[in-house]
């Protein structure tokens, strides 16, 4: 199956297909790691402009790390990763299903997983043409955990896209993988116990699950180290899981 890739929209130039070895970020704006972009879904292109360049396109933050291994790479390591050129630049949507209890949802990507495995992240995975953004996630997020989310007991927004890279560390090798993944934002009006009742994990993809709070959601992201008595039990002593931790 065809899978959607990132195409660079700008005035007076033609519309291109990321180049693998390209930051999307840089590419709209070069002295930043965040550049205010638009974007929309077309089949199976994911065009990106300038903010307000779209038609019918929504604007967001597009963001990479500052230690993105794109960004960083030399000209030869450029070349080493000729091969991978041709591959673009995929595109992925990850939902963060909060609850009406202000609780959200992680998980534990599976450590056979070639791509970010043991990695704590939002249920999510790549869009099947011709499904749309929201649908892929909430498909994504039914596969992964086993909830099925009711559209018409929840709100549904796009918070931003993250421009991600694997391995994250360049000391880690060489980029193997190179993503645009689209964060959507799911409110659900259940709280997290009736919710919890319906996880049936795939342990192909996903291994543990938590549900946290907002703050230490914002703590992981940007790379802080809360205090280890803070986190969740089960992520201090993870070997105490099961499917429907």
């Amino acid at each position: 199956m065809e899978r959607v890739s990132v195409f660079l929209v700008r005035k007076l130039s033609p519309t291109v297909c990321a180049k693998f070895t390209q930051s999307v970020t840089g590419y709209f704006n070069e002295c930043s790691d965040v550049a205010r972009v638009c974007y929309k879904l077309a089949g199976t292109r994911l065009l990106i402009a300038d903010k307000d360049e779209l038609p019918d396109g929504e604007n967001v933050l597009l963001k990479r790390a500052e230690n993105c291994p794109i960004k960083l790479l030399s000209k030869q390591q450029a070349i080493e990763l000729t091969r991978l050129r041709a591959c673009g630049v995929e595109v992925g949507v990850s939902v963060i299903l909060q609850s009406s209890d202000h609780n959200i949802l992680l998980t534990r990507r599976a450590s056979h997983l070639k791509l970010f495995p043991g990695y704590w992240v939002p249920p999510g995975g790549h869009i099947d043409p011709p499904e749309q953004i929201t649908a892929a996630g909430l498909r994504e997020l039914q596969e992964e955990v086993g909830i099925q989310v009711n559209l018409s007991r929840c709100t549904v927004l796009t918070l931003g896209l993250w421009e991600s890279v694997y391995p994250n560390q360049l000391d880690w090798g060489l980029p193997q993988r190179h993503h645009i993944v689209i964060y959507c934002l799911v409110r659900s009006s259940c709280n997290h116990t009736d919710l919890q009742e319906e996880i049936n994990l795939c342990e192909k993809e996903v291994d543990a699950c938590a549900w946290i709070k907002p703050n230490m959601a914002r703590a992981l992201v940007f790379g802080m180290e809360p205090k280890i008595q803070n986190l969740p039990p089960n992520i201090r002593h993870p070997a105490t899981f099961n499917t429907k931790s």
